[in-house]
């Protein structure tokens, strides 16, 4: 399998690269700068200036073929996230992706809300997860649902088996107003992951409500997660506010608590100002130092 996806890439890279170069290409993301100030609880730790963070998106679209990568820094840290070839309108409603893909539904939301590479975005902490490598087949049923087949390297699971990975994913919007659904099971040998992952949107109101359910089997250890957030935009005024709050709660073990709220001020339509205080716990923990908690004063620009 993984030969067959490199010999893939390999391919649609070679045919791609004439109408890249001629191509126009479109570059935009964001980048954070500021102070944080998060330490272990019983250890004291001095504020102290965050590395950059930095989103960087690079696209481009020949007819039916686009490409897209994504970069990203933390702290001088670059990590490659999503790398995709796109082919649309092989059959009607099908697009073909090769890359390395944002899969299952869990890797691009609630858990990992710096991964959007927007302003819209207000709180900060993140727990973002690995991207998989492979094929994906995206078929739009109609303007309400589109599926999503995909076999990968499974390696967003950490856990080493070398098997094929399957995932099946269900986006939908406006089935029922405001409302977007989006489900996925993931599977690679005896690893499962299924998600859930709702979005309520009252744009006249200012209000945004997110909620996720998921539940793991990796490594012969099953683990529910479960998270919701609220954001609200004030009216009249350049300033937002959010609230998060999610539980990890392993079948062995106790579970891990965080919580986080925040607010923004937008100083200009690309420039805002972050302000969120994060605290993580852990049931029954004797050990206090795995705890932590803390407060992010980031300013972010887009580009």
């Amino acid at each position: 399998m993984k030969k067959l996806l490199s010999f893939l890439v390999a391919i649609l890279m070679i045919a791609l690269m004439t109408p890249v170069v001629k191509a126009a290409i479109s570059v935009n993301g964001h980048l954070s700068v500021g102070l944080d100030m998060v330490e272990p609880e019983g250890i004291n730790q001095d504020v102290a200036f965050s590395g950059p963070r930095a989103n960087i998106n690079i696209s481009n679209q020949v007819g039916d073929v686009s490409t897209k990568v994504e970069v990203r820094i933390n702290g001088g840290v670059y990590s490659l996230r999503e790398a995709v070839v796109s082919l649309s309108n092989l059959m009607p409603n099908l697009t073909v992706k090769v890359g390395q893909l944002s899969l299952p539904v869990e890797e691009n939301i609630v858990v990992s809300v710096d991964n959007a590479n927007n302003m819209d975005n207000i709180l900060i902490s993140s727990d973002s997860g690995r991207l998989d490598a492979g094929l994906a087949l995206d078929y739009k049923v109609n303007d309400q649902i589109t599926t999503t087949l995909a076999f990968t390297n499974g390696q967003r699971t950490g856990i080493n088996t070398g098997k094929t990975a399957l995932c099946l994913k269900v986006a939908t919007s406006g089935l029922m107003p405001n409302l977007t659904l989006d489900g996925s099971y993931y599977s690679q040998d005896k690893d499962n992951i299924m998600d859930l992952y709702a979005t309520y949107n009252l744009t006249t109101l200012g209000l945004k409500i997110n909620g996720i359910y998921v539940t793991k089997e990796l490594d012969n250890v099953e683990t529910d997660y479960m998270g919701g957030e609220v954001s609200y935009a004030i009216a009249n005024t350049p300033c937002s506010l959010a609230a998060r709050y999610t539980v990890s709660n392993p079948k062995v073990g106790n579970n891990t608590n965080l919580m986080a709220i925040g607010a923004n001020y937008k100083l200009a339509d690309q420039t805002k100002v972050q302000l969120e205080y994060m605290n993580q716990e852990l049931d029954n923990n004797i050990d206090d130092t795995t705890d932590s908690s803390g407060l992010n004063l980031l300013v972010c620009t887009a580009f």
